[in-house]
Parts: C-alpha cells; structure tokens; sequence
C-alpha cells in the first residue's frame, strides 16, 4: 500500500501521487482518534515523506530547466516560476510534517520523566496530531493549487 520505489510517471502528474500519499497518512488511525502515534505508523509516515521529498527534490530541477527553455513563452514561464515557489513551499511543509517523530520523541521523555496522568498524555497526543494535521492540510491545498497549474501549462510545455 505504501511504496517506497521512485514512480516514474510524467513529472507533473506526481503532484496527484504526493496528495495520495499524504491523504493515506492523514487516514491513519492515530490521526484519525488522536491516539499514540506507533512506531509502525511513524516508520510508514516517514517512508512517504522521504519518498516525496526524493522525487519533489527531482521535479526541482525539471522547473529550472522549463524556466530557462527559451522556446516557451515568457507566460508560461511566469506561471513555471509561480509553480515552482509553491513546489518549494510544497517540499518545505513536507518536510516540517517529518519532526512529528521528534516531537513524539521529545514528548515520550517529558512523560516518562515527569509521569503524567493519562489525561495529560491524551492532551499530548491530540495537540501533536492537530499540529501535524495542520501541516497536512497546508500540502494538500498546495497540491490543488500545484494541479491547477499543471492544467495550465502541460500543453505549453509538453
């Protein structure tokens, strides 16, 4: 269900495998319940995440060289350059979606060391995911913006 290969698809069209991904993370039942996130959903969140980030990290440098194609015009190069400020945006709010397992990390800690009650956990707990889930709705509008885009230019650059 999760792969960890590199997908080779048309480049743009990753932006729909990304919002797949990261909607699979946001139905994971710890996000959904707000429970304790376990090690095997933290492994499964940032076996995606580094996917992502891998393939995004590629589709980088696609925006620089389609930026600097003097045989499109300067209107889809303008729109390029509006798509690659949100695809940075994109990689960078991905990226701050993998401290999650810090912050859990971090968190365990001050539990264990200070031995709260379960209700302060749960409070733990729900205000890491609710962060986390903030982080996941910002990627995922920042796809369809990415989509509309890409509707926009694939004939112009194609």
């Amino acid at each position: 269900m999760f792969a960890c290969n590199s997908v080779k698809v048309n480049p743009f069209d990753y932006y729909n495998h990304v919002e797949t991904q990261i909607i699979s993370i946001k139905n994971l039942s710890s996000f959904q319940n707000y429970t304790i996130i376990s090690s095997n959903d933290l492994v499964i969140m940032s076996n995606i995440i580094n996917n992502c980030v891998e393939n995004l990290g590629d589709i980088s440098a696609l925006y620089v060289s389609k930026i600097n194609n003097s045989k499109i015009s300067v209107h889809t190069v303008d729109q390029l350059q509006k798509m690659l400020l949100l695809h940075d945006d994109l990689i960078d709010n991905i990226t701050k979606f993998s401290s999650i397992s810090l912050d859990i990390t971090n968190n365990l800690k001050e539990i264990h060391k200070n031995n709260f009650n379960q209700e302060i956990i749960n409070y733990i707990y729900w205000d890491i995911i609710s962060r986390h889930k903030l982080i996941v709705v910002k990627v995922l509008e920042t796809i369809k913006k990415l989509l509309v885009y890409v509707d926009l230019v694939k004939n112009e650059i194609n």
